[in-house]
């Protein structure tokens, strides 16, 4: 039997359960049960399209909630907020606010709709604030599970690149496309290679820095973009013809997968005295394309 992406991370690294302070900075005391609940493109010269999506199955989890912000599990294809768009899409804060019945819950962070995994939302704007201070001084610790294709030629690496948009031309199409560039922003990331399965692998990606689409810029910069990656996977014009003609059987077959095997497995940062970690289980699509590939 396959042994679960879980399970091989547990035996690979320390993956603690989140504490429980008493008290949070900001004030209040914790919640200490963990709360369960029913389950602009950027391309240039595109025609518009009535269902560019592939539909989301899963709504989102919470896993954890305090008295000051609650963690949710994040499904892909659901956008963290709600944004201007052609089509309509689900946004987690929408379905938090409306389930919870919080309105003034907002993202103490993001991830791209593609991306699943753990997203923090504060409830009041004293948390939100010390989590935007959190995150300002780079107390926050974000890792990442991706599948990409090849097998790199090293176990571990931490790729020090400038990230920057690359600007339109007649080689990219895409105006949100980052590159590693001389004068782009400071970018670090540090991967690790989890597992290895015919021709892809399996990375924990730490992000040092938090620049636009890094992990997926880096990762292609290397060499092993992500599968199922529109934008940096090995088809530069995937992105536009999903943006035209939407996740057609032929196109899922290039891609492999519906969306990037992208997800944000734990988050860990300062909380009341001691290091809160969270933690978001591998998710069904990602672990049965990585039974597959073995």
């Amino acid at each position: 039997m396959a042994r679960s992406v879980t399970a091989f991370c547990r035996s690979t690294w320390t993956l603690p359960q989140a504490p429980l302070p008493q008290r949070t900075p900001w004030g209040g005391a914790e919640a200490t049960t963990p709360r369960r609940t029913a389950p602009a493109s950027g391309v240039r010269h595109t025609r518009a399209v009535s269902a560019p999506t592939a539909t989301p199955i899963l709504p989102p989890e919470v896993l954890f909630s305090a008295e000051s912000y609650h963690v949710l599990n994040k499904p892909p294809l659901w956008l963290t907020h709600q944004v201007h768009a052609r089509f309509e899409v689900p946004d987690a804060l929408g379905w938090a606010r409306a389930t919870l019945g919080e309105p003034e819950l907002a993202p103490a962070h993001r991830l791209d709709r593609e991306t699943s995994g753990v997203l923090i939302l504060t409830r009041s704007s004293s948390a939100a604030r010390g989590f935007h201070r959190l995150f300002l001084d780079r107390r926050v610790e974000k890792t990442y599970l991706a599948i990409v294709h090849g097998q790199p030629a090293w176990e571990e690496v931490t790729l020090d690149a400038p990230l920057g948009f690359l600007g339109l031309s007649d080689t990219n199409s895409i105006r949100v496309r980052q590159g590693v560039v001389p004068d782009g922003k400071p970018a670090v990331t540090h991967f690790e290679v989890l597992g290895r399965r015919g021709a892809y692998a399996l990375l924990r990606c730490s992000p040092r820095t938090g620049r636009m689409h890094q992990l997926r810029a880096h990762l292609a910069h290397l060499g092993h973009p992500m599968v199922g990656d529109k934008i940096y996977g090995p088809h530069p014009e995937a992105f536009v013809q999903f943006v035209q003609t939407g996740l057609t059987p032929a196109l899922l077959r290039t891609l492999q997968l519906p969306r990037q095997a992208l997800h944000a497995h734990e988050v860990a940062f300062p909380f009341g005295g001691t290091t809160v970690r969270h933690t978001a289980p591998f998710p069904a699509d990602l672990q049965a394309f990585w039974d597959a590939a073995g």
